[in-house]
């Protein structure tokens, strides 16, 4: 009776790195700055006095308005990062099934079994 063979030993895949999460976060920052900057121009471009006006506004109505706008604002950018969160989520999971699926298809075992 001759032993059983093992299946051929298949060379390490390379391994497929990304970049570093470094450029992502700079270019985030570098997007709220220049929409940051963007809104500030804009308000002052439509304001005649400029810091003046939107002192006056703060005096006139309270800092209620600016706090309704930091809340909105936070919100909206707690909301943005949730759905890139879950997004993110989804590949990495369509990631897995995908790896799985090749290894069923190339006969690999599964060492969890």
């Amino acid at each position: 009776v001759d032993p059983p063979k093992l299946p051929p030993v298949l060379p390490p895949r390379p391994s497929k790195k990304k970049g570093s999460w470094l450029p992502a976060v700079i270019i985030t920052l570098l997007l709220i700055a220049g929409i940051a900057t963007l809104g500030f121009t804009i308000i002052f471009a439509i304001m005649e006095n400029g810091w003046q006006a939107f002192l006056k506004a703060v005096e006139r109505d309270g800092w209620e308005w600016v706090w309704k706008v930091t809340l909105i604002g936070t919100c909206g950018l707690f909301a943005l990062l949730s759905v890139l969160v879950i997004v993110g989520g989804a590949l990495d999971v369509r990631k897995l099934f995908r790896r799985l699926r090749e290894r069923e298809a190339s006969g690999e075992s599964d060492s969890a079994d």
